[in-house]
């Protein structure tokens, strides 16, 4: 009777510990001899910032809007591969009295999550974690209904028709309305481990170094919060301009009248809704994605107005002798860019008046890295492309134009590319 009892107390608690694995939301409970004590939290979520090419490489701006995030532990293993969270929603709560912020993913639909979520921990064993998010987290009425159609898995990305991105524009100096535009932002990042688990890195897979490390905890501490780099799934263009003749009588004049205008071989995209991407196996990324629905202009003909502005109410600035140089360049009231859909096959062209002086922008000229001219050119998101019109004489006009391409986090990167007229 001894021994039955002893036994009937071990099976209790072995059906008491297999229940209570069984009982979470995901398969990664499953293996719970393999996890740790310590549970898997997220700290810092980054955004890009919007600086000029003076301010150099920035960290990064707090994300405080919230994200959906899905987590794998042994990624790209079949055999291993197991779901950890399954489109847990983060919030950022700040506490003012202690100045201190976290992000919360542990509670249940009475508090107000979409599902009731647990607290996941740390499996040394099972690297590389993998973690997709995206910000913001789609708003929920109470029933749930507003996720439907967005799709977050190992493999695919998916926001449905109901999420609209625009071209914006200026017009008069003033920017179109910003709401609807650039609405979603997307990470992918992986800690991998070194040696078993006791050390490992970080990496952001969106990056155009994806195999660098990046750091943002505490070392190489396999346990620390997990921080996600966030990227744009547009563009942006900005214009600027700047002279090297001080002293010439037309720089003493006022720019004003400024219009830039797009257009492309296969029709500029001025809307979308919706966005799908698939990773593609081990060279893919949600960057790489297809907008849905786009509305598109006739393609060679009718042209997108990046900019039409007129600088009278900023006519002291403007003034083009004011601005000797690429970190001094005046920006035509767009100094942080314009968000554009990415376009493929890009042409510009577009007119600067200088007090009385009209000048006519036929078409820009690209030279590539091999000296080669371009007059079509790519777009693609999470890129600041900056356009500078260097004025080198106004009588007779000689205008030269240089351009930069950077991250937005980033806006004095390595690459840069000549432009000629």
């Amino acid at each position: 009777m001894k021994q039955r009892a002893i036994y009937l107390r071990i099976l209790i608690a072995s059906l008491v510990a297999l229940l209570a694995a069984c009982g979470s939301d995901t398969p990664a409970a499953t293996e719970t001899d393999t996890e740790s004590t310590d549970p898997m939290h997220f700290g810092r979520a980054t955004l890009g910032v919007e600086q000029t090419e003076s301010v150099g490489r920035a960290a990064g701006t707090a994300l405080q809007a919230g994200f959906l995030v899905s987590t794998y532990k042994a990624y790209g293993d079949v055999a291993r591969q197991q779901t950890v969270m399954d489109r847990y929603e983060a919030r950022y709560k700040a506490d003012n009295w202690s100045n201190s912020a976290k992000w919360e993913t542990v509670g249940t639909q009475a508090e107000g999550f979409y599902q009731t979520q647990y607290t996941r921990y740390w499996d040394y064993a099972h690297f590389p974690y993998r973690f997709h998010a995206l910000s913001p987290c789609p708003k929920d009425d109470g029933t749930n209904t507003l996720l439907t159609g967005f799709e977050l898995t190992d493999t695919r990305l998916t926001l449905p028709p109901s999420v609209a991105f625009q071209s914006q524009t200026v017009t008069d100096g003033i920017l179109t309305p910003t709401t609807g535009i650039d609405p979603y932002v997307v990470a992918q990042a992986e800690r991998r481990s070194a040696d078993n688990g006791s050390t490992a890195t970080d990496h952001d897979l969106l990056s155009a170094t994806p195999d660098a490390p990046i750091h943002t905890g505490s070392g190489s501490q396999p346990n620390r919060a997990v921080s996600l780099p966030f990227h744009h799934l547009t563009a942006k263009v900005r214009f600027g301009i700047y002279t090297t003749v001080p002293g010439d009588e037309l720089t003493r004049h006022a720019i004003h009248h400024v219009t830039f205008n797009a257009r492309s071989a296969t029709g500029f995209c001025t809307a979308a809704k919706g966005y799908s991407a698939t990773l593609g196996g081990s060279t893919g990324n949600f960057l790489q994605g297809t907008f849905g629905s786009p509305t598109r202009l006739a393609a060679n003909a009718d042209q997108q107005l990046l900019y039409f502005g007129d600088t009278t109410q900023d006519s002291e600035n403007a003034v083009l002798e004011k601005h000797l140089s690429k970190a001094d360049a005046y920006f035509f009231r767009a100094e942080q860019g314009l968000v554009q859909i990415p376009q493929t096959g890009v042409e510009l062209s577009g007119t600067v008046c200088v007090g009385s002086m009209i000048y006519t922008i036929d078409r820009l000229t690209v030279t590539d890295a091999n000296g080669q001219p371009q007059t079509q050119f790519d777009w693609q998101p999470g890129r600041l492309y900056t356009y500078y019109i260097v004025v080198t004489n106004l009588q007779p006009l000689q205008i030269n134009f240089t351009a930069s391409l950077a991250d937005w986090e980033d806006v004095d990167a390595e690459l840069s590319t000549d432009l000629e007229q």
